[in-house]
């Protein structure tokens, strides 16, 4: 299952105080994270992707994925401890005038074949 989703982060929305976003999925792994982050952002935003209390993208705990045009996927293979899962992504915006965009998409699968969607399959580039 794949779900891809933009998202618009008000300004001065902190790390402490993020928006959220979930997913609720039966799928075992995800497979793959696909990113792309619009010119302008300059590393003002960035957000994580969670399931329970533990990040799965980006490592450490305590860390967000952000960055200024960039266009990427990374193949996570993530195992779940549990078939049904919750998985959440958090958005923040440290701009104190402009909101931001992200674009986002989630590959869920058995983990047998990551990332067999191409960046170009889903049009965002």
């Amino acid at each position: 299952m794949f779900y891809f989703f933009s998202e618009t982060i008000p300004p001065n929305t902190s790390k402490k105080n993020y928006k959220r976003r979930w997913i609720d999925t039966e799928e075992p792994c995800l497979e793959a994270v696909y990113i792309q982050i619009p010119p302008g952002v300059c590393g003002l935003a960035g957000f994580r992707v969670r399931a329970r209390e533990f990040n799965i993208f980006p490592r450490p705990e305590w860390e967000f994925f952000t960055g200024d045009n960039v266009a990427l996927i990374f193949n996570i293979n993530y195992f779940f401890e549990h078939p049904k899962t919750r998985v959440f992504i958090d958005f923040y915006n440290e701009d104190d005038t402009y909101p931001h965009t992200i674009f986002v998409g989630l590959l869920f699968g058995s983990g047998v074949g990551a990332a067999r969607i191409t960046p170009f399959a889903w049009g965002v580039w």
